[in-house]
């Protein structure tokens, strides 16, 4: 049954997640945006619908959803008008919580320019103050991490993110080495001639990946800012559970030749990524099932 909203309407329903899997509102098939398809688990979170009405775009206007599960950090909906008015709207909607330490003005900046540079999907709102941002659905499916043991795939996450870390934008230096605590080798390593900082989306578990089967677009950039490349590689290569051959050809699609050099940098990178994801998920009390899936016990 779907489930609609119009802004003329005093009606009010609340779809609650349940198995941390999308609800089905008449719509056939995963969505690449629903991190929950292939029977994830529950962190029993629960959504609240009733914040999409705040999202200027559907004022007065006539629309149904579906809320996507999946996020650790935030409730997510796909949203689409049903009233036949142009324009059409097909909208995945990310409503976030309160404080939680996340810079949304960089996002912003990092999404839009993801999006000019045809690697990102294109913002269509975002209200900060309601605690809301939107975007064009993307059409394709998320990856797994199996997906990324295709060496046709990683070639075009490869070539996306070549492209996304040759996009100027004014956003900050995450200062990766800052925020944990690794062996003085991998930090005096990382510290000689290290690599021109660029934009990086720091967030590339595979859910972050779409793929239609031409290009890969990242979505959800609530943790870009200023990295090395190879920090960025580390990151997918941890996140997909690489080993070192895999690692080895990430790189040399990356780079389009053999780069020792780099492929020495995302070794060491992958050290710091694993403490970062193993901190982040303590200090946020994710079950234990989060750090073994990372291999971060």
């Amino acid at each position: 049954m779907a489930v609609t909203r119009s802004l003329v309407s005093t009606s009010a329903t609340n779809v609650p997640l349940a198995s941390y899997a999308v609800v089905s509102i008449g719509v056939e098939g995963a969505d690449p945006h629903d991190r929950g398809a292939g029977g994830a688990r529950s962190l029993g979170r629960v959504t609240d619908s009733d914040v999409l009405e705040r999202l200027a775009v559907l004022a007065g206007r006539s629309w149904s959803f579906e809320a996507l599960a999946g996020g650790l950090n935030n409730s997510a909906f796909r949203v689409r008008t049903t009233d036949g008015r142009r324009p059409e709207l097909d909208l995945v909607v990310r409503h976030w919580p309160e404080d939680d330490g996340l810079d949304h003005d960089v996002e912003l900046v990092a999404s839009v320019a993801a999006a000019g540079a045809g690697v990102g999907p294109a913002v269509v709102a975002h209200q900060p103050a309601d605690r809301l941002i939107a975007f064009e659905h993307v059409p394709g499916r998320s990856l797994t991490a199996a997906d990324l043991h295709d060496d046709a795939t990683l070639a075009r996450v490869a070539a996306t993110l070549r492209r996304l870390h040759e996009v100027a934008a004014d956003v900050p230096e995450l200062g990766l080495l800052a925020r944990t605590t690794v062996p003085e080798d991998v930090a005096a390593a990382l510290a000689e001639d290290p690599e021109p900082l660029v934009l990086c989306h720091n967030d590339l578990v595979p859910d972050n990946l779409v793929d239609d089967g031409t290009t890969v677009t990242l979505i959800d950039f609530e943790y870009a800012g200023r990295a090395e490349p190879s920090a960025e590689l580390a990151g997918l290569a941890v996140g997909a559970g690489f080993d070192d051959e895999r690692v080895a050809l990430l790189v040399r699609l990356y780079d389009g030749v053999p780069a020792p050099d780099r492929l020495g940098r995302v070794r060491l990178w992958q050290v710091v990524v694993r403490r970062l994801w193993s901190d982040w998920a303590r200090a946020n009390g994710h079950p234990q099932w989060v750090l073994d899936d990372l291999g971060l016990l």
